[in-house]
């Protein structure tokens, strides 16, 4: 139940992004989830796309540096609490959350210490976990 996630290192300069997701666009290839972290000169954009592989290859292409990692989709209940409820059996595991994001759809990005154990205690504590063709499906009416 992992889904794979990209991480492109690009300079952090007016316009780089609009570059990166010009490459996507080009490529018909479609956002699930996003975070951009930063330094002064350097930003990191993880991303979910519906063709990893595709989307690497461009990248990849176009001169950008790109990592592949695994991390997990989790349908988070969307109630007060819900994602306290989340962490919250983490944390009692003793599972690290090392980041998280929302996705497109409700969903929420999660990389682990443990991502094996993680994915077992949210499935034993009912949570759901979505696969790579779940968080695709998942839209918004725009």
């Amino acid at each position: 139940m992992k889904v794979r996630q990209l991480a492109i290192f690009m300079e952090n300069r007016a316009g780089r992004l609009a570059e990166l997701t010009e490459v996507l666009a080009r490529g018909k290839i479609d956002i699930r989830g996003f975070s951009v972290a930063d330094t002064a000169e350097y930003g990191i954009f993880r991303v979910l796309v519906d063709d990893p592989a595709k989307a690497k290859e461009m990248l990849k292409n176009e001169g950008f540096t790109v990592k592949e990692t695994d991390v997990i989709c989790v349908d988070v209940p969307d109630i007060p609490g819900g994602l306290h409820k989340t962490l919250k059996i983490l944390a009692d595991e003793g599972i690290n959350v090392e980041y998280l994001y929302s996705g497109v759809g409700g969903f929420v990005v999660f990389d682990l210490s443990d991502t094996e154990k993680g994915i077992k205690v949210l499935q034993d504590n009912n949570i759901g976990i979505l696969s790579h063709s779940d968080i695709v499906a998942r839209k918004i009416n725009n």
